[in-house]
């Protein structure tokens, strides 16, 4: 888990904030950024973490991450609404395959 802080960390400006949400998965908050904003960002970080090998017992352990971004902009929501759009987003990245990132969609209710 450790192995990928700094590489999402060497994308986030520092006003941004990174934790740990739960089990493997953290959230990021990126201040004051748009969905616009967020979506090159979360590929850079796809990009970086891609390139995280850990050493184990016997061959390097390469590193993938999903990514599911939710943005207050678009969704019109905020806080723990927010975040379950976004843990949404990151579910249906792991199920379309994994390593890659995922928009949250607007829900009619």
């Amino acid at each position: 888990m450790r192995a990928i802080i700094e590489p999402i960390h060497a994308e986030l400006r520092q006003s941004d904030v990174i934790g740990r949400y739960g089990g493997e998965e953290f959230v990021v908050i990126l201040s004051s950024a748009d969905a616009a904003a967020a979506h090159p960002i979360a590929h850079r970080i796809l990009e970086r973490v891609a390139g995280v090998s850990v050493n184990g017992f016997r061959e390097p352990i390469r590193l993938t991450c999903s990514i599911g971004i939710a943005a207050s902009d678009t969704l019109g929501v905020w806080g723990e609404h927010l975040i379950a759009h976004a843990d949404a987003a990151v579910y249906r990245a792991k199920r379309m395959g994994r390593n890659q990132v995922q928009m949250a969609a607007l829900v009619a209710s």
